[in-house]
């Protein structure tokens, strides 16, 4: 009896550190995500001068890629 409680326990604690591990992956990627997201918005100036546009027009070209890329994978499913 005591030895099944013992494997409970640690069966229990091994899925809470996996959990933890997990839970520390997801946030070191969401931050290396933010760093890389925050060094292309720093470029958007930039680039919009370098295309002869202003950030809206850039802004509305963006929204109508993701729109059209939505719209091709929801036809492919």
């Amino acid at each position: 009896m005591r030895s099944a409680l013992k494997t409970v326990i640690l069966k229990r604690r091994m899925a809470m550190n996996k959990k933890k591990l997990k839970d520390m992956e997801t946030q070191a990627n969401l931050d290396k995500w933010q760093e890389e997201l925050a060094r292309h918005v720093a470029y958007l100036p930039i680039l919009c001068e370098q295309a002869g546009v202003d950030e809206h027009e850039l802004h509305r070209a963006i929204e109508i890629h993701f729109y059209v890329r939505s719209m091709s994978k929801g036809a492919m499913q």
